[in-house]
């Protein structure tokens, strides 16, 4: 029954990702046949010159769907029902991201294949000078269930550690999901970071509409993420209840704890649907898309590009991702995209390790 329950979980995160990927999926068409993504493009561009970047534009949606399956279905096939869970969970936190990059990198190609912009754009914005801090966006009662249910691991892994062999206490199988959750807080936190501190420009024309459409979108992701992190905090507490016989695999309270656990994914799962549905409802009053011929047109960066433009190594260019003559290509310069290379290695590494477990 707990297998169960967790498949079902699985599941659901599962069908998240293909909801996503049949909302970005249809993006070119969305606002017209004047519109590739962000792009303002001629009439027919979709069938005509266009039609190579949209091949390439579906393919790239799908390569991260074609990457995790084998792992997935692997996993499924071999038993291993949690590292499943786990396994989509990251996927659906890495698509997602994979999805908004390459919508902005879509935009620009279609924006150098259509020959520019079709019509004048704005030479000017304004610079927001309020303060970003994470402070400010940060619920305490979700920081505080967190750091409860951190604390209690913690004294049950402390007390299990004087247990002998074969009575409850912890062995090197606790080892990997618990290395998959705490990874994943991370990871979470710092894109809850990375979000909070990101720098928009406002547009000198429509200021209120941006700002507007910026908070919902803002509020929707950080509710994401503490979703998320609350989730795989609870999760992590009962798995290490579990292992430690604290509640015996099989009693009524484990059956108690996995009900309560997937009730929680299925909770969290809604939860991100709803928020997202409130976010389009900004979207559709707003139209964030016409919004982006308020901004001067980004000019392509001058420097050395690698790997046909999708790196480069620009000091003098603060952030990690670039505008390119071929899309957006990412920065070797900058030491920030180390760090989320090293992130993004350790996450392959620790799937590696519990798919070979």
């Amino acid at each position: 029954m707990m297998d169960w329950l967790i498949l079902v979980t699985a599941a659901a995160l599962f069908a998240v990702r293909l909801s996503a990927l049949r909302r970005i999926w249809r993006l070119p068409w969305k606002h017209g046949d004047e519109m590739f993504l962000a792009a303002r493009v001629p009439a027919g561009f979709h069938r005509e010159a266009g039609a190579g970047l949209l091949r390439r534009y579906h393919l790239t949606l799908l390569a991260p769907f074609a990457l995790d399956l084998p792992l997935g279905l692997f996993l499924l096939l071999s038993g291993r029902h949690l590292a499943v869970l786990y396994e989509q969970f990251i996927a659906m936190i890495v698509t997602s991201i994979v999805g908004s990059a390459v919508v902005v990198h879509f935009s620009y190609r279609a924006r150098t294949v259509a020959g520019g912009d079709a019509a004048p754009r704005p030479t000017a914005v304004h610079l927001s000078m309020a303060p970003r801090r994470l402070r400010d966006h940060t619920s305490w009662w979700v920081e505080s269930v967190i750091a409860l249910c951190l604390v209690m691991a913690s004294v049950l892994v402390a007390v299990d550690r004087g247990k002998p062999p074969g009575r409850g206490a912890l062995d090197l199988s606790s080892v990997p999901p618990v290395a998959w959750m705490l990874y994943l807080q991370l990871g979470l936190l710092l894109l809850k970071r990375v979000f909070v501190l990101w720098r928009m420009p406002l547009p000198a024309r429509r200021t209120e509409d941006f700002k507007r459409w910026r908070a919902a979108w803002l509020q929707y992701h950080l509710h994401v993420f503490d979703g998320g992190r609350l989730s795989i905090a609870v999760v992590l507490l009962a798995e290490l209840a579990i292992k430690s016989e604290t509640i015996r695999w099989g009693s009524t309270e484990a059956f108690a704890a996995a009900v309560v656990v997937g009730i929680g994914f299925i909770a969290f799962i809604l939860y991100a649907q709803r928020e997202r549905a409130r976010l389009a409802v900004v979207e559709r009053e707003v139209r964030p898309i016409s919004l982006a011929n308020e901004f001067p047109s980004r000019p392509v960066a001058e420097g050395r590009f690698l790997a046909g433009g999708l790196l480069c190594f620009l000091r003098d260019q603060p952030s990690v991702l670039v505008r390119s003559a071929q899309g957006i290509a990412l920065n070797l310069a900058q030491p920030t995209t180390y760090v989320w290379i090293g992130y993004l290695a350790g996450l392959v590494g620790l799937a590696v390790w519990q798919a070979a477990r």
